[in-house]
């Protein structure tokens, strides 16, 4: 986060930004916890990174998409990331050709980088995301009936795209 901050400020206001993030208590708890979720962060940092330096080159894109797609497998989240520099890279300058290729190598990149899960999730679950808004709202909900449970159980197996919101509207 460092070198992240001093890329687009001062060197005072990096070290600032250093020590709220090394005190951050959130991640201080992550670093001890059995969770993957530090080393996804660890490569939006390093995509980060690498899109805030001044001089951008053809490998900082490649590692880029690398790192983003890598990351990816872990995590979904840094798909937001790669929405967020995709955002920056139309509206950094004029160069729309140019920004345009340095985009397209990115995308093709996570694309090269993530394909193994793709992949998995294709041939295994016949969809590219293994994600289920039903499955995950059937075991995370605090508050269920027993009609409500055996009716999610049934859009979860059956594999319908309706979604379970709207099955009982007092819960």
């Amino acid at each position: 986060s460092f070198y992240i901050v001093r890329n687009i400020f001062s060197y005072k206001i990096a070290i600032l930004s250093q020590l709220l993030v090394a005190f951050n208590p959130r991640l201080d708890f992550a670093s001890i916890s059995a969770l993957n979720e530090l080393f996804s962060v660890f490569l939006i940092f390093i995509s980060l990174y690498f899109i805030t330096k001044k001089d951008l080159k053809l490998s900082n894109f490649i590692i880029i998409g690398i790192t983003l797609g890598i990351s990816f497998m872990f995590r979904y989240q840094p798909i937001l990331v790669l929405i967020a520099i995709v955002i920056f890279l139309l509206i950094h300058n004029r160069k729309l050709k140019l920004n345009s290729f340095h985009i397209s190598i990115i995308l093709i990149f996570f694309l090269i980088a993530s394909s193994p899960m793709l992949f998995y999730n294709f041939t295994t679950f016949g969809s590219f995301l293994d994600a289920d808004a039903n499955s995950y709202l059937l075991f995370t909900s605090k508050f269920q009936t027993p009609e409500w449970r055996d009716s999610m159980k049934q859009l979860v197996v059956s594999g319908t795209n309706t979604t379970g919101f709207f099955i009982d509207f007092d819960l």
